[in-house]
């Protein structure tokens, strides 16, 4: 069995790799201790350090946070490490997917909310792009029914997604598996909700090879998990970030090797942890 590795221990073999993968600029020592904050929100986590396999699960996951530079802070909202039987992925939430928006300079307005059955909501299409009306009862608003997002970008034209609870039910149960339970999914699913549709408008809008790279970072990081993908529809593909973060500088040697990114099974994740950091 391998090595038990120590939080800080963990952190300080990798930081150099992870403040090397992405070419996004972004606050790179508030990123790493934005890990720190994760770790200390969620002990699951501390279970990943355990076997050779968790460690690289984990390493992998962290190089796809990287690669975005989203917080990783649980009260911001922005993107999460989510553990499950000694495993990570990454995943990126509503406001890390506003921020990458916002930031691409391409994007003047970008919202979403939820829908109750009570509420006045309507989409159409025009010359201008998609447009919305959204009015929320006053009173009495009733049950959730159905989620939107919507986004001006700053050539006017509008774009508008929406997708009915029954919709999101059935992206939860076909992406997310056995995992949902211990994943975000099991404990705000209206945050989920809003993230996936907004993370569906965003997959089908040109904007930037940002936000298509953080979509196939996190498609690809869900693979540790033995579950189908959402994949992309368009832009950087799972396989592109896999190539691409593959592709970086190997750290300096080490006492133990953290592996690159990719999928390695357990017995290449020992192999790898043992013999290459």
């Amino acid at each position: 069995m391998g090595k038990i590795m120590k939080r800080d221990e963990f952190l300080n073999h990798a930081k150099d790799k992870l403040l090397n993968v992405s070419s996004r600029a972004y606050d790179k020592q508030g990123f790493m201790n934005s890990i720190v904050m994760a770790f200390n929100s969620n002990n699951d986590l501390m279970e990943c350090l355990k076997t050779p396999a968790g460690q690289a699960s984990l390493f992998n996951a962290l190089q796809y946070a990287a690669s975005t530079g989203l917080s990783l802070n649980p009260l911001e909202g922005k993107a999460c490490l989510v553990p499950y039987k000694g495993k990570a992925a990454y995943q990126i939430m509503k406001n890390g997917y506003i921020e990458l928006a916002m930031d691409s300079g391409k994007v003047s307005f970008i919202t979403s909310d939820l829908v109750r059955k009570n509420d006045k909501f309507k989409t159409w299409k025009s010359m201008d792009g998609d447009k919305f009306e959204y009015e929320p009862a006053t009173t009495d608003r009733g049950p959730v029914i159905g989620f939107f997002a919507a986004l001006k970008k700053t050539d006017g034209t509008g774009h508008v997604k929406y997708m009915t609870k029954e919709e999101i039910e059935e992206h939860r149960d076909n992406y997310a598996g056995d995992v949902r339970q211990f994943s975000a999914w099991g404990k705000s699913f209206n945050g989920m909700a809003l993230k996936t549709v907004m993370k569906a408008l965003l997959t089908n809008v040109e904007i930037s090879g940002d936000i298509d790279a953080a979509i196939g970072s996190e498609n690809v990081s869900f693979q540790n998990f033995e579950n189908p993908i959402d994949v992309t529809e368009k832009g950087t593909t799972a396989g592109d970030v896999r190539e691409e973060l593959s592709g970086q500088e190997d750290a300096p040697a080490a006492e133990e090797d953290v592996p690159e990114a990719g999928e390695p099974d357990d017995g290449e994740a020992q192999k790898t942890f043992e013999d290459r950091f």
